[in-house]
């Protein structure tokens, strides 16, 4: 009896068979045994980890061994103590397998009717049962407080709980949606996608007419200003309106679709819908569909992606008043749609235009040959409905420009399709911006770069800060090759394979051969990075500090750099590049540190420094006093025993500022003066070494040159000028507004004899602010630059009406005049024009002048 009331029993050798015996009994009383073979038998282990059931104290299946080891005459010792407490864990488990169980046995047609605290409850039972009782309370208060109730957590995904507003840690979250997914299975094969049962299907009659569907309406607050996007629909208006009058068989080569490439919260969806309604108001008919994780149409389980794209465009075609739409786009509905419904609908329809948003979502180029053959069906019913007959058309979004690539490569197999890419908003003038609504009313050039100038993620930072975080938490799976893969992406602009998952945010649409990381997800993604590498939670904070730098105060130019540095000692450790520019570092820890505030020297930063948590250590130093002198970083090298060593110190100068004096400290064994604009050629100043402006671009990288402030200058200039640095003969596509605007923007430039003519050649951007990729710019590099002269010359002229002017090749000469004896090399550019296709002189519309203004290497990525 004592044994039953879980006390200490004391057990004299020569009675060992007796307690045997009894405990053999007591045992068997409780049916542990049964329920042990039973599991060992049917491999059910929901309660069981290596045969022990987990409520259970894993000591208490010592006891009969040691029991029997008595009974043999083999226990150490006269004496042997067991302390089980065997009532205690038997009753828990009696208490709590049952129930555990219990919940676990739920159907999702049960499910479906669970209130808040019954999800609570089976959530509970599936996180103990995989181990993770010590996440129950946070996870299931987290689906308490959003109230989900049984239809809301059975529509839950791994990557709707890792995200915004559940933010379940990665563990539980995948454990969860696996459980999810396994209730699913049952209802997808009753919807007809694994068994034998027969669905519902819509039939055309239920479909409504083209004139009955409309677009959702794009959400604007009022007093919001949707800046940019006039130009952008009036583009690809434009493109949809040559292409629906084309078809396969009459065209010289295939009718290619449209594709608006951006990154996440970017404004995809605004513009689609904007774009349906200006369509609507032309006459077409425009469909719109959404795979952006927002659509009411969820994927179900097991559902092939060519039968979800039927389902979503039958969804946009039903009357809004259908009882058959939330049967139709539920995830456990019991409704679908035939491909050849869709197509006997739409046979002899004509000015139909298919809008997809996210499109990346329904092509995931999946490995399994299933999944890849239904994505394959897709695209051809998308290319033989919308694209290969006269009438009708199709207009994507995609967080990157490849998933245009990929659609083709399905439609056509091992042959072509061309893809017409449109421009989404990115506003170059920073009025326009600051006109959003009164909020923006005081941004800033460097706030603006931060979001890359792209309205809809500046907005979103404001008003809705905590969606830009997106997909962070699979970092943690493998955060040594994410954080190599991310650094080789960010300083190479290659694409790497195992940041797949992070492509939407990368700005894939700036330059289609290069991947340029948005300033605000570079901060986000380094900050997860912290675990494994504590200095990237101090370069995160440095470059979230170039969002909140003030006008001309030189502290996002400073903190570029640095984290330019840090990021490139941090790469080079792991295995990345190392740059000719990095010292100090060889088997070393890397710390990024900022000074103490009241530091005024590099001698008195270095006295406060912190020692090292090891050694050898390099520790980046970003000086923070505004009376630091001369130096805006440096490095120290620390080694046990041995006095600090000064590898590298720099001085970060905004614009074109040469230093001639005030030499760097004695004992820094480098320095560097780090220009904003700099010099066609690299060069020794005393002590100094200033790069050139393509060392100082390859140094950064294309991510981080595209937020430097040189290109800042874009901003305040309708006529954007960039140089062309090192290079001769460009091919250069410019859209030419009317003569008027052209006038008043000339009036803008200051006189050619000053000092602001200094450029090292040109490039000419005559289009109006807000489509980036309106003016279809396009560089070609064909030639090296003379000593006394640097050429522009167009292959051939262009006309072609569009966004209000001309699309015009111009012939530009960029002549060198006077330049200094420190090589500050200074232009002039004339413009040189010929004539149109049509005979129309281009002096028509731009006399030539005079002019000067920021200049820009070819090499950063195109705005």
């Amino acid at each position: 009896m004592s044994m039953a009331l879980g006390c200490e029993v004391k057990c004299w050798p020569k009675a060992a068979e007796t307690n045997v015996k009894w405990y053999s009994m007591w045992l068997q009383w409780q049916g542990v045994f049964e329920q042990l073979q039973a599991s060992n038998a049917d491999g059910a282990g929901s309660a069981w980890s290596g045969g022990h059931p987990r409520s259970v104290p894993p000591g208490i299946w010592a006891c009969p061994v040691l029991v029997g080891r008595r009974a043999a005459n083999k226990a150490d010792g006269p004496w042997a103590v067991v302390r089980p407490k065997i009532k205690e864990a038997a009753s828990t488990k009696d208490a709590e397998d049952p129930k555990v169980e219990d919940w676990l046995r739920k159907t999702a047609s049960e499910i479906e009717n669970f209130s808040v605290e019954q999800v609570g409850s089976w959530v509970e039972a599936a996180l103990e049962e995989r181990n993770y009782a010590d996440e129950v309370q946070t996870t299931t208060k987290i689906l308490k407080d959003q109230k989900v109730k049984g239809t809301a957590l059975l529509d839950l995904t791994y990557d709707r709980l890792v995200n915004q507003p559940y933010n379940i840690a990665a563990g539980p979250a995948s454990q969860l949606a696996k459980r999810i997914a396994a209730l699913a299975a049952p209802a997808a094969a009753a919807s007809g996608f694994q068994a034998n049962t027969v669905q519902s299907v819509i039939e055309e009659k239920d479909l409504a007419q083209l004139s009955e569907v409309s677009v959702p309406s794009a959400t604007v607050r009022k007093g919001q200003a949707l800046a940019g996007i006039e130009e952008c629909i009036k583009a690809c208006m434009s493109l949809v309106q040559k292409y629906i009058k084309e078809s396969d068989e009459t065209g010289l080569n295939r009718v290619p679709p449209t594709c608006a490439a951006r990154c996440a919260r970017g404004g995809k969806t605004t513009f689609l819908q904007k774009l349906g309604e200006a369509l609507a108001g032309a006459g077409y008919f425009p469909i719109f569909t959404s795979f952006n994780g927002e659509s009411p149409v969820k994927r179900r389980e097991n559902e092939p992606a060519d039968q979800w794209l039927y389902r979503t465009i039958a969804y946009a075609l039903l009357p809004s008043d259908s009882s058959l739409r939330q049967d139709l786009a539920r995830e456990f509905g019991k409704v679908t749609c035939e491909k050849s419904t869709l197509v006997t609908y739409f046979n002899s329809k004509e000015k139909v235009v298919l809008l997809v948003d996210e499109l990346n979502q329904l092509l995931l180029k999946s490995d399994d040959e299933a999944e890849k053959n239904a994505e394959q069906r897709a695209s051809r019913f998308m290319k033989d409905v919308f694209l290969g007959v006269r009438g009708r058309y199709m207009v994507f979004t995609s967080h990157i420009q490849s998933t245009g690539l990929d659609l083709t490569q399905y439609m056509e197999g091992t042959s072509s399709r061309g893809l017409a890419v449109t421009g989404l908003p990115r506003v170059a003038c920073l009025e326009h911006l600051q006109h959003m609504s009164r909020d923006f009313s005081g941004l800033t050039h460097m706030r603006a770069a931060y979001y890359s100038r792209v309205p809809a993620l500046i907005w979103t930072s404001h008003h809705s800060p905590d969606l830009l975080r997106q997909k962070f938490a699979q970092i943690h799976e493998d955060p040594n090759s994410h954080l190599s893969a991310f650094l080789a992406e960010l300083f190479t602009g290659t694409r790497m394979a195992d940041m797949k998952a992070f492509q939407q945010l990368t700005d894939g649409s700036i330059r289609a051969e290069k991947t340029v990381w948005i300033p605000c997800f570079m901060s986000h993604f380094l900050f997860q990075c912290q675990r494994d590498w504590p200095a990237c939670a101090v370069l995160s904070e440095w470059l979230h500090g170039m969002r909140d730098a003030e006008a001309q105060d030189g502290k996002a130019w400073e903190k570029i750099i640095a984290v330019a540095f840090g990021l490139r000692y941090i790469w080079s450790r792991i295995g990345g590049e190392h740059h000719r520019w990095l010292h100090g570092h060889g088997e070393a820890s890397i710390e990024c540190l900022d000074a103490k505030p009241t530091a005024t020297s590099v001698d008195e930063a270095v006295r406060m420094l912190p020692q090292p948590q090891k050694y050898p250590t390099l520790q980046l130093v970003l000086p923070k006093h505004s009376k630091f002198k001369a130096i805006d970083l440096f490095a120290v090298r620390r080694e046990k025993g041995v006095k600090a060593k000064l590898v590298m110190v720099a001085q970060q100068k905004e614009g074109s500022s040469r230093k001639r004096t005030n030499p760097p400290p004695k004992k820094a064994e480098h320095a560097y003066w780090m220009r904003g604009s700099s010099t066609l050629t690299g060069k020794a100043t005393g002590t100094w070494y200033q790069p050139s402006q393509s060392e100082m671009d390859e140094f950064l990288g294309p991510s981080l040159a595209a937020a430097a402030p040189a290109t800042w200058t874009l901003l305040l200039m309708p006529l954007s000028l960039v140089s062309l640095a090192r290079l001769a003969i460009y091919e250069i596509d410019v859209v030419m507004p009317p003569k008027d605007y052209i006038a008043q923007v000339l009036e803008t430039f200051p006189s050619p004899s000053s000092k602001q003519r200094r450029q090292r050649g040109l490039r000419l951007d005559l289009g109006p602010a807000g489509c980036d990729s309106m003016e279809s710019r396009k560089i070609i590099k064909s030639s090296e630059v003379s000593c006394g002269r640097l050429g522009a010359q167009a292959a051939h002229t262009q006309n072609r009406e569009q966004g209000g002017g001309l699309n015009l090749r111009i012939t530009l000469c960029l002549k060198r005049v006077d330049a200094d004896k420190d090589d500050d090399d200074d232009y002039e550019a004339k413009d040189l024009f010929q004539q149109s296709d049509q005979g129309v002189p281009m002096q028509n519309f731009l006399s030539t002048e005079t002019f000067a203004c920021s200049t820009r290497s070819s090499d950063r990525p195109e705005f």
